[in-house]
């Protein structure tokens, strides 16, 4: 009768296999990720129209902006979506609903204003540029919604590979030193063992979260009740409608110092402008990170186009202009 292995040369083999199949995709997510958190730099980088605009240069108001989308775009008449940056230089902005591109799960017009000569600069759609490709490479696999639901079941099977692997390596009581010790005087493939050991266990907290987190990315509505648990989730309160007819308002962009911290642009910032008076003036609070869009955006203003009559954008209210 064959006797069954016992389960901790079980386990170890699971983390073998696992580790050479779905180790080498989060490598390459790793990797563009890891391209990613400069990804402002490298754009700017590659584009010579950013790089003319002077680092320090800021756009008088924000209303100018506005009136340069209008001017030089007038048939996108959807809202337009301002990121606002801390660092100054060409303005990003984003127009979620081109028609050119209507039938891709997320792919926006992308335009970058200068602030000083208030044009148009730089043009072009999400996926077209090498960043926002890389982008959609590390997240969705350059597959959209079906890519994001593939890569949010390898990091489920990660996060399995990960805990199969501190499984594998825990030590019996009385062992702990050992378990820990670096042999130097080993053979090479031991030494190996003992650097991958060393540095997985050194770097398990933060793989762990990072995994984990961008399982909950790829799969919001699967694990939006994990985010319920932790924090309160936000409601969309329902949109503001402008009766026709009525007075309009303009908007007084001046609350909005160039001074304060407002959002990197980076994906993932965590924090939206919202208006704070009945005047229309704006104002910076800490956002409920449950209330970020699933699209990678910064710190950002919509703004309707002036026929419009609906106020759109992000999940929090926003100051907007009709």
């Amino acid at each position: 009768m064959t006797r069954r292995p016992p389960l901790r040369a079980i386990v170890r083999r699971v983390h073998l296999w696992l580790g050479l199949s779905i180790g080498a995709l989060f490598a390459f997510a790793g990797l563009t990720g890891s391209i990613l958190v400069f990804y402002p730099e490298i754009d700017a980088a590659l584009n010579p129209a950013l790089r003319a605009v002077p680092y320090d240069a800021r756009a008088r108001s924000w209303q100018a902006i506005v009136d340069t989308l209008h001017r030089e775009h007038p048939t996108r008449t959807g809202a337009w979506r301002i990121e606002v940056t801390g660092d100054g230089g060409a303005v990003p902005v984003r127009y979620y609903q081109p028609r050119e591109t209507a039938g891709h799960d997320f792919a926006p017009f992308l335009a970058w204003v200068d602030p000083v000569r208030l044009t148009t600069i730089r043009i072009g759609f999400w996926g077209d540029t090498v960043v926002t490709w890389i982008y959609d490479l590390h997240y969705r696999l350059l597959l959209e919604k079906p890519g994001g639901v593939v890569m949010g079941i390898a990091g489920i099977v990660m996060l399995g590979m990960i805990a199969s692997g501190i499984w594998a390596w825990w030590p019996r009581p009385g062992s702990w030193w050992r378990a820990l010790r670096f042999k130097r005087d080993a053979a090479p493939l031991r030494r190996l063992y003992d650097w991958h050991k060393l540095i997985g266990l050194g770097g398990a907290i933060l793989v762990l979260v990072v995994t984990a987190t961008g399982v909950m990315l790829d799969l919001p509505d699967q694990t939006r009740f994990v985010i319920a648990c932790a924090s309160p989730l936000y409601r969309t309160p329902p949109r503001a409608v402008v009766a026709r007819g009525a007075p309009c308002r303009s908007i007084d962009w001046s609350p909005l110092p160039n001074t304060s911290s407002p959002e990197p642009r980076s994906p993932g910032s965590r924090r939206r402008p919202r208006r704070s008076a009945p005047s229309g003036s704006i104002s910076r609070r800490s956002a409920n990170p449950a209330a970020v869009s699933r699209a990678p955006t910064s710190g950002s203003i919509p703004i309707p186009a002036p026929s419009s009559r609906r106020a759109t954008g992000l999940p929090r209210p926003a100051a907007t202009s009709c």
